[in-house]
């Protein structure tokens, strides 16, 4: 078992990053929309409410990460997020769209698409990952 210090530590960096990443957004919520949808095609068709919705989720299970409440539900929350964010980023990759945005944090800082990108997202999945067992070890 993990020391709970760096459970902690993990929980204030995870949420942290989610909650700046969600008000970053929340800023241009349709600007945002704009760079899901250049991802394939199923994001253009469905991917408005999604778009809308992520950054209000992330800001909610940021705080409740920061917090510790429902631990279990909002880590497991998160490594859901990172899968599909992981997901979308290798698909891109494989498929070897240049995207001059990922997303990560809206439109208003601009981050291309990279293998770095895949990285951060593997170690997003990780950290979160050790935070959920945590929960149940």
């Amino acid at each position: 078992m993990l020391d709970p210090m760096i459970i902690l530590i993990l929980r204030i960096i995870v949420g942290a990053f989610l909650v700046f990443s969600g008000f970053m957004k929340v800023l241009n919520l349709k600007a945002f929309w704009l760079t899901v949808a250049q991802f394939n095609e199923p994001a253009r068709k469905y991917g408005r409410p999604f778009a809308y919705a992520l950054p209000f989720i992330e800001i909610i299970i940021g705080i409740v990460l920061i917090t510790g409440y429902y631990l279990m539900y909002s880590s497991f929350l998160t490594i859901l997020m990172a899968i599909l964010f992981g997901a979308m980023v290798t698909t891109a990759l494989v498929k070897r769209k240049k995207l001059k945005n990922c997303g990560c944090f809206g439109a208003n800082i601009k981050m291309p698409i990279s293998w770095r990108s895949l990285v951060e997202d593997i170690i997003f999945f990780v950290a979160a990952l050790i935070i959920f067992l945590s929960t149940i070890l």
